[in-house]
């Protein structure tokens, strides 16, 4: 579990008893959003400045500082096979390639903030929720790893 503050510290623990959680302190700014990876040894967290931090777990070793959004990170998800989405005040979702870094796509068709964002079973459909009531699906097919047995 992690939970992160105003005061820019993240609380992690390994169970949900109080007495067992581990104090970091983020560099920059607010957090505004955290999610751990299925594997359960990475997690991200997201700002106010719109800045995602990639982190290593336990300990929380800082690795990439994934830069991009505009504006507060709301919305964090592990996609398998090394993706992370993340969607933003700034009214996108960005899809990032955790192995290099780089920001792959920006989806954009939002007229305002996204407050949540969600990634299918199979982890090939993002759907996309913004504060105008609007849903949006998008396919991530073609930046994932062909299916076991397709061709």
């Amino acid at each position: 579990m992690v939970a992160g503050t105003r005061d820019r510290r993240l609380h992690v623990s390994e169970s949900a008893s109080p007495d067992r959680w581990t104090e970091l302190l983020t560099p920059g700014h607010s957090v505004t959003a955290v999610a751990f990876a299925p594997d359960g040894a990475t997690f991200a967290t997201g700002d106010t400045r719109g800045v995602i931090r990639v982190r290593r777990w336990p300990g929380g070793e800082e690795g990439a500082a994934l830069r991009g959004h505009l504006a507060s990170v709301r919305s964090l998800r592990f996609i398998p096979g090394g993706l992370l989405v993340s969607g933003s005040d700034d009214d996108t979702a960005r899809l990032w390639d955790l192995s290099t870094g780089r920001e792959l796509v920006p989806f954009e068709i939002h007229r305002s903030s996204l407050v949540d964002l969600a990634v299918g079973s199979d982890g090939r459909t993002l759907l996309t929720g913004a504060r105008e009531k609007r849903l949006a699906a998008w396919s991530l097919h073609e930046f994932l790893p062909p299916k076991k047995g397709a061709e």
